[in-house]
Formats: C-alpha cells, structure tokens, sequence
C-alpha cells in the first residue's frame, strides 16, 4: 500500500525520502515502526545488525525449541550473551546454572567493577591461583554486613597489607578492636 496524500494507510512508503513507517504517516528512520514487532524463529539469527561496509556483524535471536522464549545476544565471533527463560544469565555460556554465570574460554575469568569509568574493584577466579579480590587505587577492600538498608563495617585490608577487625585504620599488621 502507498500513502497518498487524501488518504491513510498502515504502511507508509516514501520513495524519494528512503523511509518506510507502519502505522505512522511521517518515519522520522528508515524503517520507523510504531507498535510491537513480531520476529519469527530463526535458527541462527532473528535480527542482525552489520557494520557500516556490511562485513560484520551482530545478532538478538530466541534461540529455544521448546517454546520457552530464550534470548541470545551474538557477535561475528560466537554467543556473547544469553538469557534463560528462566530469567538466568550467562556470559560466555549457553546454559547457565546461576542468576549470573560469567564463564571464560581461557583458565581466567574476571568480573571488573567500573565507577565513573575508572575500574575500583574485580573479582578473579583462575585454575591456577584460585580466586582474588582486587580492590584498585590504594583504597581499602572492605568487608561489611547489612541489615536492613545499613552497612556495618566489619574488617578491612588497606593498601599496605595491615588488617583491621572492628576498626578502620589499624595501627598493626593484625588490628583487632573490641568496642
């Protein structure tokens, strides 16, 4: 269907302009869709989206057979991201086990934490060190406990390795204060 200009339609085509609208009479993109979307299963890939030169790209597909509506998010290189029917997510996993299951081709897997785009924390596991926890610019890693919607300050590691229990700046290696 055309859109004339007397009469309305549910697809609007402009030819000249390069745009294409459902159900609106001015697209303001290329494809502008007001409304839900239906995409039909697909195998691989439901929408691909290519890099400018069309020579790379990435993909959103329900990836699930069984009626359940699974959420896979791929680049060229393989599954980056999946999301369970089951509201579980994995990262670099296909079938994760946990709310979130961050797994690593390699023997090393890190989750960074990001403030303002600075990196203040990460959490590492490896087969060959078991796991760190990092805690970045000089700052203290500290361990707290919360109740209700309070923190309470447990222990802390500062920077130079002295370890205080029930106290923030301890004076020793080992500082254990019992209030």
């Amino acid at each position: 269907v055309v859109e004339t200009q007397n009469t309305s339609h549910n697809l609007q085509l402009q030819p000249s302009g390069g745009k294409v609208g459902i159900a609106t009479n001015n697209p303001v993109t290329t494809l502008d869709v007001r409304g839900d979307v239906a995409v039909d299963y697909n195998a691989t890939h439901a929408l691909r989206f290519y890099t400018q030169p069309r020579n790379n790209w990435s993909s959103i597909s329900n990836t699930a057979t069984d009626g359940n509506a699974n959420l896979s998010f791929k680049t060229s290189q393989g599954e980056a991201m999946y999301i369970s029917y089951s509201r579980l997510v994995g990262i670099g996993t296909d079938n994760p086990t946990n709310n979130l299951q961050v797994n690593a081709a390699s023997n090393e897997s890190t989750i960074s934490l990001f403030n303002g785009g600075t990196k203040k924390s990460a959490f590492q596991a490896s087969n060959s060190f078991g796991t760190i926890i990092y805690s970045y610019d000089s700052e203290p890693l500290v361990f707290s406990v919360a109740s209700g919607t309070s923190f309470s300050e447990k222990a802390r590691i500062l920077s130079d390795g002295k370890i205080g229990i029930g106290i923030t700046n301890p004076a020793a290696l080992t500082h254990i204060y019992d209030s």
